[in-house]
């Protein structure tokens, strides 16, 4: 009654036989007619809806029905729900709040149920694991953590239940757990999490909720921290020399065992003891460093010879203050090295010098110690006494100052001394001195480098005057000179003596003939003798001519007419004379078009061709080829002359350049002729700047090649080429 009074401002009694649709404003009768239509089709229906300010909760079911079961009537009642509309409104407004906070927070806040399934998820759960919540809701815990976090959690959550038994326990109490979670590109995220029960009406536990920080990089750094200290433990164990710890009192705190062995005996004999108990040599001395670097806070070293039962030794001890946080001193580290080896070598070291300093002085040679620069470190009296300058003209300055060395034998010297430096190992050479009064010295200089670890500092030469002994070597080559002219003569008339009389003879036997009174020739054989004898004058002159070329050459007086010119123009102009040569064989030239340009005497260059090709048709066969060629190598041009003949014996090979040097083996035929052809190649190359050499297989033919040097300018003549075959064999 007094609702319908509050409500509608009427009394039951005038609500009787009211429609409906007067009692409601049309807004409110929109939201209550479809619910009356479901109940007179025969449904129980409920709904909410605010009259006047005032929330009811109406209930409708059909009542009664007709004589053909439709509903005829229907019942309902309402309940006030204002005060429960109104809390949940607060709350509503509560959890927006909480909402607001919970995904705009960098931690993630979540919920699970009594099954581990997660209900809620704050949106930072993505940043921090890269699974968006709607995925995450998706995951089971065991998807979401790592198997020992897993195995921990449930055990967490298995004690809590245990503990809800108790009947002091307290039910708002926070857990807190760290627990390693899957990310989502693979790698594992360590959270903190802050977690506490969810608990229904009756404080029974269904689920939990709470949030999760990342931790991650915590971890890290814990889990470096440890493996320092892990390393610090082995370093401090495994460390080959001695390591103790001294409070700032020198009462010692730990020791290794390396320690433990140098004093002998076990590590109780002295953990908690002072170091005026451990230290027998001036203990007292040792207290005071452990209280000065206390007090500076400044590490240092100290060197001292320390007795043990075993003898004294040398110790180089490097103490430091360790320091607490606060940079307070609260610990001394001292390692020390055993030095004794070193101190030893330092010993040997001192005696050795002193030995070198007195065979440095006393020697009998002049020793000269240089630096990398080539500048005198030191020098010994020896010097003075050879060459005339005193020690203190010469440290200090560079070879290339050296009054006493002659400028024509500086690069010589220059060059021993870099070799020395640069490279290892004694290095010797001889050269010509001037002495202070102006006379010359012949020196033998070794030299060798000083070497620190790996790093060249200088070099050491010994300086040996030697100059009776290059007289009596001077002499002796005079001998040896002499006694080879000898022997070239001896050679020379064996061999021109034989090579002379065949043609003299041949030509005193035509003569002769020619002579005779008593018989008369017809002009034909007159000309063929005559012919003969121009023939064989020719073979006289060759010889000859031979014998004046290598006289030249030997005494230096041949004369060279440079020219720049081609390989090509050369070939040309002995082209006739070739041609001349090769009459029984074939000529193959083959010179490219593009050869640089040489600085040569043609005609010399044309006596070597025409020298090779000469040889080359006395060792082979009719109708063989004789090739020449040539191209550009190095900065060289290189001229082959190549046949197919005989070929030339490995053991002879490098006897064919000498003077009357024939081979006769295995030659049918072989022109007449001093033996001095190849010789004289050799001399005009030579005189060229240039090699000459000779490459042989038996019975299939040498190749004899030649170099010359190419002209500076680089210049060629494209309409200089030589490119030919001369068959010229019958």
């Amino acid at each position: 009654e007094g609702m319908i009074a509050d409500v509608f401002g009427i009394t039951t009694e005038i609500i009787k036989g009211k429609d409906i649709r007067d009692l409601f404003s049309q807004e409110n009768y929109d939201i209550v007619q479809p619910y009356y239509e479901k109940a007179f089709n025969g449904e129980t229906v409920g709904f909410e809806m605010p009259i006047r300010g005032i929330w009811f909760r109406p209930t409708i079911k059909p009542y009664t029905k007709d004589e053909k079961g439709h509903v005829a009537e229907v019942i309902g009642y309402s309940t006030d729900i204002t005060e429960r509309k109104l809390a949940e409104k607060a709350m509503q407004e509560s959890e927006e709040q909480y909402k607001f906070l919970a995904e705009n927070m960098a931690d993630i806040v979540w919920i699970l149920d009594r099954d581990f399934e997660t209900t809620y998820v704050s949106p930072s759960v993505e940043k921090v694991l890269g699974f968006t919540p709607e995925e995450r809701k998706l995951q089971t815990l065991r998807e979401m953590i790592t198997p020992d976090s897993l195995q921990r959690v449930t055990a967490l959550f298995a004690e809590e239940v245990e503990q809800d038994k108790d009947p002091g326990v307290d039910l708002e109490r926070y857990v807190t757990m760290e627990v390693e979670y899957y990310h989502a590109d693979g790698r594992t995220v360590w959270l903190e999490n802050s977690m506490k029960a969810l608990r229904d009406e009756t404080s029974a536990i269904i689920g939990m909720y709470g949030s999760s920080r990342d931790i991650t990089e915590r971890k890290q750094a814990e889990k470096a921290l440890r493996e320092n200290e892990g390393k610090y433990r082995l370093l401090f164990e495994s460390a080959g020399v001695p390591i103790l710890y001294y409070d700032t009192n020198g009462i010692l705190l730990m020791m290794n065992d390396i320690a433990v062995k140098r004093r002998g005996g076990k590590i109780e004999d002295y953990i908690g003891k002072s170091i005026l108990e451990i230290v027998h040599d001036n203990p007292q001395k040792h207290l005071r460093r452990i209280k000065d670097i206390a007090k500076s806070g400044k590490g240092r070293l100290y060197e001292d010879n320390l007795k043990f039962d075993k003898g004294h030794r040398w110790f180089i001890s490097n103490m430091q203050p360790v320091k607490d946080a606060n940079g307070n001193v609260i610990a001394i580290q001292i390692i020390s090295t055993d030095i004794t080896k070193i101190k030893q070598a330092e010993k040997e070291i001192r005696e050795s010098e002193e030995k070198f300093r007195t065979i440095f002085e006393v020697a009998n040679d002049a020793i000269i110690y240089v630096d990398e620069q080539g500048i005198v470190l030191d020098a010994n009296e020896k010097l003075g006494e050879i060459f005339g300058y005193p020690r203190e003209e010469v440290v200090g300055k560079s070879f290339s100052e050296f009054a006493f060395v002659d400028p024509i034998q500086m690069p010589k010297m220059m060059e021993l001394f870099a070799d020395a430096v640069t490279t290892e190992g004694p290095r010797l050479v001889e050269f010509e001195i001037l002495h202070k009064d102006g006379h010359s010295i012949f020196v033998e200089a070794s030299s060798t480098t000083i070497v620190d670890k790996t790093e060249i500092k200088g070099a050491l030469t010994i300086l040996r005057d030697i100059t009776e002994r290059k007289k009596v070597e001077k002499e002796r080559a005079k001998m040896r000179a002499l006694e080879e002219l000898d022997q070239l003569r001896t050679a020379l008339l064996a061999s021109v003596s034989h090579e002379l009389r065949t043609p003299l003879t041949s030509i005193k036997g035509l003569a002769s003939t020619l002579v005779q009174p008593d018989v008369e020739w017809d002009d034909e054989t007159q000309t063929d003798f005559l012919k003969s004898i121009v023939q064989e004058s020719d073979k006289l002159n060759h010889i000859v001519s031979d014998l004046l070329e290598m006289s030249r050459l030997e005494a230096g007086i041949m004369r060279i007419e440079k020219t720049e010119t081609q390989i090509s123009t050369i070939v040309k102009l002995v082209g006739d004379e070739l041609r001349s040569i090769v009459q029984m064989h074939s000529l193959k030239i083959n010179i490219p078009s593009d050869m640089p340009r040489i600085n040569v005497d043609e005609i010399r260059i044309g006596e070597v061709i025409t020298n090779l090709v000469s040889n080359a048709v006395s060792y082979s066969e009719e109708g063989t080829q004789i090739a020449i060629d040539a191209s550009p190598s190095n900065g060289e041009i290189v001229i082959n002359v190549t046949d197919e003949g005989i070929g030339i014996p490995p053991e002879h090979l490098d006897k064919v350049f000498d003077r009357f040097y024939r081979l006769e083996s295995g030659v049918s035929r072989r022109r007449g002729g001093s033996g001095l052809g190849l010789a004289i190649c050799k001399g005009i190359v030579e005189e060229h700047g240039g090699k000459i050499s000779v490459e042989s297989k038996l019975g299939e033919g040498s190749r004899f090649s030649f170099s010359l040097p190419i002209s500076e300018r680089m210049e060629t003549d494209h309409d200089s080429s030589v490119s030919k075959i001369y068959e010229s064999h019958n």
